[in-house]
Formats: structure tokens, sequence, C-alpha cells
């Protein structure tokens, strides 16, 4: 399985289309090494740098949605928690070594899902409203 970019996700701002990619980056990274049989060890380590990411790029897109003025920009922000917190407990497992790699492959459809339904249902809906402040 491979993600791929497509401008359907592009939101017309540089950074945080930028962090969109970079991010389906490491989850590509993270499919790759899945399915070549990497330890679920180092698969926690891909994972934590696509949580480290995903969190920076939450707070960013926060910052630029208070600044704007966004009507949904707390409940925005909730919807970035309650990624974030079901992204921890899909990692846990990983970090504490208490996964076998064919969970993993049953698991792994669960990390696109989680960022593409994300851009798709929360992130490009603010889009026009941007747009329109350009």
């Amino acid at each position: 399985m491979v993600i791929e970019w497509t401008d359907a996700y592009r939101l017309g701002i540089p950074r945080l289309d930028d962090d969109h990619r970079n991010l389906v980056d490491i989850l590509n990274r993270f499919l790759a090494a899945t399915e070549s049989g990497v330890d679920t060890r180092a698969l926690g380590v891909i994972l934590d740098q696509f949580a480290e990411g995903l969190a920076a790029h939450c707070r960013w897109e926060e910052a630029l949605l208070d600044r704007y003025d966004y009507a949904d920009r707390l409940g925005h922000a909730e919807r970035h928690q309650q990624m974030l917190v079901r992204l921890e407990a899909f990692i846990s497992p990983y970090k504490d070594g208490a996964l076998l790699h064919d969970q993993t492959c049953d698991k792994s459809e669960f990390l696109a899902n989680l960022l593409l339904a994300h851009i798709r249902d929360d992130d490009l809906p603010f889009k026009p409203y941007l747009m329109s402040l350009v």
C-alpha cells in the first residue's frame, strides 16, 4: 500500500501543503517498512516521527486559524486533540514491543485514514475562508 498525494488534498497554503506531504511521506516509509518485515520497535521510531510532525503541524495550523479568526477554530483544535489521542493509542503497542508483525500489517490502514480523512473532512472546509483573505 502506498499513499499517493494528489491535488485533491491541496489547500493552497504552502506551509500546510508541505506539512501534509511530509506526513504522507513518513506514512509511506512506515508502510514500506511494515511490508518489508521491519521489527515493530523500529516501526515505532517511524511512528514517533509521524506523531511529532503531526503535533507540530496541528499547533501551527491552530495558530493560523486563530490568527485569521476562523469560526470553527475551537472545534478544529478539539478534532486535532482527538486525532492525536487516537494516534498515541495506536503507537503505544509499537513502543512496548507488544505488537506482532502480522498485527502491524492489519493495522497500517488506520494511519492513512487518520491523516487523509482529517485533511478531507476538517482542513479542506477552511480552505475557501482562508483563500478569501488572501
